[in-house]
């Protein structure tokens, strides 16, 4: 299991995520927010092939993070292999 790569971003009171996730689609990734937990889970399909060099991770990737707040999602995209994420406290308009 691989925890992929990213970058938190305060944004005065809404978070920006920016999760690298090069050779997935948007629609492979699932996201949950659960109070101030997100948990992030994809896979990455494994390959058959003779490799002479094997550094990307394959199979299932899942990132579990503690937001500063409990936070719901606004919206998200994901654009040449970065997901981005922009949270706003839960509960505000």
């Amino acid at each position: 299991m691989a925890e992929p790569l990213l970058d938190l971003i305060d944004e005065g009171g809404r978070l920006l995520l920016e999760v690298a996730v090069p050779g997935i689609l948007e629609s492979d990734i699932d996201v949950t927010i659960q109070g101030n937990r997100l948990i992030l889970t994809a896979e990455r399909p494994a390959q058959t092939a003779h490799y002479l060099l094997h550094e990307i991770e394959r199979g299932i990737l899942v990132r579990i993070l503690e937001l500063p707040f409990a936070a719901e999602l606004v919206r998200s995209s994901c654009e040449d292999g970065i997901l981005r994420l922009e949270l706003k406290r839960a509960n505000e308009p």
